[in-house]
């Protein structure tokens, strides 16, 4: 539990950190593309 609440409050400073700032750049190597495949959903006949 102690380590989940540490990763959350380094991964919310790195985020502030990084939207105010911009000290560390991000490494493009590193990052998964954002790809989702959503599904096709049928309209509701109400």
């Amino acid at each position: 539990m102690v380590e989940a609440m540490v990763a959350m409050v380094l991964a919310d400073q790195l985020m502030a950190q990084h939207g105010q700032c911009n000290l560390f750049p991000i490494n493009p190597e590193l990052q998964e593309p954002l790809s989702f495949s959503f599904p096709n959903f049928e309209p509701a006949n109400i």
